[in-house]
């Protein structure tokens, strides 16, 4: 039997063991103590166990600060922890980002940011063509990326931040350590720097007013994006 199964039948023994029937609930406790031992299984191994991870790969190495601002949002949303590494793709170095955290959420944080992606980077690229074509590609990128850092912030304004009790976050915490010790979320690189980028900003905040998140609630439902543009 795998430790994955054995943890699975020592959760559901414990369960059991807050049975209001003493006799059952005693059984239980005990056959679940002996899995433990015979298998050197702690109560923490247990609780780790419903922690899970799900990833997303970037566009580039470079991480940027539009990128990080929805990266965040996921975190703020889903209850999760962000971690952005690195992968190989077609012998390209490629950032990515694991979200971290008590499952469903990773899977449904990972979900909903690759589709608020792919929704990002295309209204951000339509922007990026209606510049004049007398503008360097510098000044495009910037004020790209600023109308991408609006659109993100945006769209934050229309959730709200999923509540986590303090041995939630005690537990992912130490999972984080466990699994990605090294590892730190980005800052990403801000592009914007410059002359005022209001008109940008105001764009992307325009662009991503009916942009909405329907968060699950309690992971029961499917994560659901729309855009009513």
């Amino acid at each position: 039997m795998s430790v994955d199964k054995i943890i699975d039948k020592i959760k559901k023994l414990l369960a059991l063991a807050k049975s209001a029937n003493a006799n059952e609930a005693a059984l239980a406790l005990s056959r679940a103590q002996k899995l433990m031992q015979e298998h050197a299984i702690t109560y923490t191994d247990i609780s780790l166990a419903d922690c899970a991870t799900s990833e997303s790969l970037l566009d580039a190495k470079g991480v940027n600060k539009y990128e990080v601002n929805l990266i965040q949002l996921m975190a703020y949303s889903f209850g999760v922890e962000p971690v952005v590494s690195y992968a190989q793709v077609n012998r390209k170095t490629r950032a990515k980002v694991c979200f971290l955290g008590i499952s469903p959420q990773p899977e449904l944080a990972q979900y909903c940011f690759d589709v608020l992606y792919r929704q990002l980077k295309q209204s951000r690229s339509h922007y990026i063509q209606q510049q004049s074509n007398r503008c360097k590609t510098s000044t495009k990128t910037k004020r790209g990326d600023a109308f991408a850092e609006a659109w993100t912030m945006s769209v934050y304004r229309t959730v709200q931040k999923f509540a986590l009790n303090d041995e939630q976050l005690a537990l992912i915490q130490t999972y984080k350590d466990n699994s990605f010790n090294d590892l730190e979320s980005s800052k990403g690189r801000d592009r914007t720097r410059g002359k005022a980028r209001s008109k940008d900003y105001r764009a992307g905040l325009d662009a991503a007013k009916d942009v909405r998140l329907d968060r699950p609630v309690n992971g029961k439902e499917t994560a659901k994006l729309q855009d009513n543009r």
